[in-house]
């Protein structure tokens, strides 16, 4: 077994312990007796489980932001393509709970201000996740298709709101599927921020 492949056997049991048992209740003997390996090979490549946290999440990351990027790219329609990028998103969510579990649920761990450098990690993530759908809806309001508001608002604003109803999916506040409470959420959104075709002298 190679030593990229040990880290990935760690890295994969990590995410399944974490989301099973959250970060506080996981210890890495629970991790290294899911991955089948010894503790100790643990620490030869996260020197903590907080390191071992924080690896496994920003990889998780970094998967959602480099498939949005490379799927919804050549899609014309800016609404379209905004949606399409929400629905891998969801789809993620959907496969991928460790993600969102430790993201909404574990966000003590994540602001120590010991760790800048994971924070550092996430910010820049973040920051690119917004900048890839400030510039769609830039292109959108370009073309007339979107109101003239700025862009960067209108994503953090829609990012937000999706997070916010997942966040209580999570917590069993809501009865109905994510993706009908996000469905929902869309539809508002771009009935408020799409641009109204001027009226006729009919509709007057």
């Amino acid at each position: 077994m190679t030593s990229q492949s040990t880290r990935d056997i760690i890295l994969r049991a990590a995410k399944e312990v974490f989301a099973e048992k959250g970060y506080f209740s996981t210890t890495v003997d629970d991790v290294a007796e899911r991955a089948g390996v010894a503790k100790g090979s643990i620490y030869t490549y996260f020197n903590s489980k907080y390191k071992l946290f924080v690896t496994a999440l920003l990889q998780d990351f970094e998967k959602i932001v480099r498939k949005i990027e490379e799927k919804v790219g050549g899609i014309d329609r800016i609404e379209e393509r905004i949606l399409r990028g929400v629905d891998i998103y969801l789809d993620y969510f959907e496969e991928n709970l460790f993600f969102f579990k430790s993201l909404f649920l574990e966000r003590r761990v994540l602001i120590k201000e010991s760790q800048e450098e994971a924070e550092d990690g996430f910010w820049k993530l973040y920051q690119r996740f917004i900048d890839q759908l400030a510039s769609a809806f830039q292109i959108g309001i370009d073309k007339g298709e979107i109101r003239p508001l700025n862009p960067r608002v209108l994503a953090i604003g829609l990012i937000g709101g999706i997070d916010r109803i997942l966040f209580s999916c999570l917590r069993k506040e809501e009865k109905t599927s994510p993706k009908e409470n996000v469905k929902i959420f869309l539809e508002a959104f771009f009935e408020g921020v799409k641009r109204t075709p001027p009226k006729t002298l009919r509709e007057g």
